[in-house]
């Protein structure tokens, strides 16, 4: 099989569903959902190269509508099936998964992803569920206007809608119709999302915050005017679980009254799975606030052995820090103990639910490319019975603790590396000195 895909959320699932060998081309945009290395890019859905497609010999095209109707009609002419995906709710993009996963002879892999997505986002409702009511004086839920483009405005997909009802929000307009400044202005969010399409996290909330016609809109008197990574909202496909953890993460904040607009990018780390490359890495956690902030931010990682071998994490190919190694986890959320969000990110990374054990490591950290210092907290951890699933990273390796070093750690892990692998030797020489009595 030799699969083009011209959409990222085809290629994300594709990823997620261990299907990357039989992918030979993908579009412009599928670097920010996936690790396609040096995969030839061949346009998209509205703007393919046929004659490069050609030159790939492929036997399935993959698409997502909308099409540009000439170019369906090329598209069509090389003689390969096409499929093109058109889901507009949480329930299609279950089934978009199944259908990949059926058409690569993959339907156990994609059962697996559907129920592990279920499963994450219904932990994030639970949550959004304990923390409404008591906690908001107003007694209505937030409500949340997510834009996905500025020029003509046009509201968010309607799986968007559906993650900002999970995530303990009420959207205030129609889901993916043109809407006016008057109209958002009328709808009083009380918080704003943008997440622009194919704009990754350059969507601009000054845009929001100097608007006239706002000036009086909730959201934009409060600060909670934010912005989320596009792929995380806009890519029908399992990583939309990351958009609905970022989606509670601000909602919350609105529910607390902590008001911060800025035009920085916010995502969450993990997601089931989690393709999307996140530029900060794990133990910086991507949805780190980038201001100057009091205090450093605090990131938490599991180290999980068993039978000697430790579990580390590779970074994404194209990520801020890529294909360096790492320890899971990420940063702790606004109202988790460093145990729970620990936890958190096991399963939202993993897809297990972990063990958290007692405190092994504690260090700070400052990276060059980061405004606020980390404080990592590494803890004991146990994967429990659940099937491991890598869902956030390059790879994941279960290495010898006593080859850690070989493996090119971040610069915040190395400390805990060599105390572990130091830990192995003490091990080996206690062995060969009871052996030999």
């Amino acid at each position: 099989m030799r699969i083009v895909s011209l959409a990222p959320s085809a290629t994300s699932i594709l990823w997620t569903l261990g299907a990357r060998r039989h992918v030979v081309g993908v579009s412009k945009w599928c670097a920010a959902v996936a690790p396609v290395g040096r995969l030839p890019r061949v346009g998209d859905c509205w703007a393919a190269e046929p004659a490069e497609i050609a030159r790939l010999h492929p036997t399935l095209l993959i698409g997502c509508v909308p099409f540009k109707a000439e170019m369906v009609t090329r598209l069509l002419e090389l003689g390969a099936p096409l499929v093109a995906l058109n889901p507009r709710s949480l329930a299609d993009v279950y089934e978009d998964i199944r259908l990949l996963g059926s058409l690569t002879r993959r339907a156990a892999a994609a059962e697996r992803v559907v129920r592990a997505m279920q499963s994450a986002l219904a932990r994030i409702a639970l949550r959004a569920k304990r923390r409404n009511g008591p906690q908001r004086g107003s007694g209505h839920p937030p409500r949340v206007y997510c834009e996905a483009w500025p020029n003509p405005r046009i509201t968010s997909p309607p799986w968007v809608a559906e993650l900002v009802r999970l995530a303990g929000g009420e959207p205030v307009l129609p889901a993916g119709a043109k809407v006016t400044e008057e109209q958002v202005a009328a709808a009083a969010p009380e918080v704003m999302v943008l997440a622009w399409t194919a704009t990754g996290d350059r969507a601009d909330a000054g845009r929001a915050l100097e608007n006239p016609a706002w000036r009086e809109v909730p959201a934009v008197r409060l600060g909670q005017v934010h912005v989320v990574r596009d792929e995380l909202l806009n890519t029908p496909a399992p990583i939309l679980v990351r958009g609905a953890s970022e989606l509670f993460r601000l909602i919350h904040r609105a529910w607390r009254g902590e008001g911060a607009a800025s035009s920085a990018p916010t995502s969450a780390a993990g997601g089931v799975p989690t393709p999307a490359a996140s530029s900060a890495p794990t133990t910086a956690a991507s949805s780190a606030p980038t201001g100057a902030g009091c205090g450093p931010v605090v990131v938490v990682a599991a180290v999980m052995e068993q039978e000697g071998r430790i579990l580390i994490c590779q970074r994404r190919r194209g990520d801020r820090f890529e294909l360096l190694w790492e320890f899971p986890g990420g940063k702790v959320q606004p109202g988790e103990s460093a145990e729970q969000g620990l936890a958190r990110e096991l399963r939202e990374e993993l897809g297990i639910e972990a063990r958290v054990g007692r405190e092994i490591h504690r260090t700070r950290h400052r990276y060059e490319q980061l405004d606020r210092e980390l404080e990592l907290i590494f803890y004991s951890a146990a994967p429990g019975k659940a099937r491991m699933e890598n869902l956030a990273f390059e790879q994941i390796v279960w290495a010898e603790r006593g080859r850690l070093t070989e493996y090119d750690f971040l610069p915040a892990d190395r400390e805990l590396v060599e105390r572990l692998a130091r830990g192995n030797e003490n091990r080996e020489k206690r062995k060969s000195k009871s052996e030999n009595g």
